[in-house]
């Protein structure tokens, strides 16, 4: 039977160590390397820049054609929280009429 010395094993320790420290923190860092996201608001407005209150506003995304609809507050303010980078199609519609609005 084969006998390991003391600094073997303090080097398989320290090796062993080392790896899991590396192995966590490549599991925190990869977060990092996913794209980005962010949100869209603004506040619905007419053409004379009077507010537009409980407007229903929809977020296409052109690519994959996800919809997300929310409605505007009493102020005319709309947010789509944690939308993904891309291009999307904003349609704003409102008892007077839609507004349609590529961003």
């Amino acid at each position: 039977m084969h006998r390991v010395h003391p600094p073997t094993r303090q080097f398989a320790f320290l090796l062993q160590v080392c790896l899991l420290t590396l192995l966590l923190l490549a599991a925190s860092t990869g977060r990092a390397q996913v794209a980005g996201s962010g949100n869209i608001q603004g506040t619905v407005v007419d053409a004379s820049g009077a507010v537009i209150s409980n407007a229903l506003v929809s977020l296409t995304n052109e690519s994959t054609y996800v919809k997300r609809t929310t409605p505007a507050d009493r102020s005319g303010v709309y947010v789509f929280p944690n939308i993904g980078i891309g291009a999307y199609n904003l349609v704003v519609t409102a008892q007077a009429g839609t507004l349609n609005q590529t961003c």
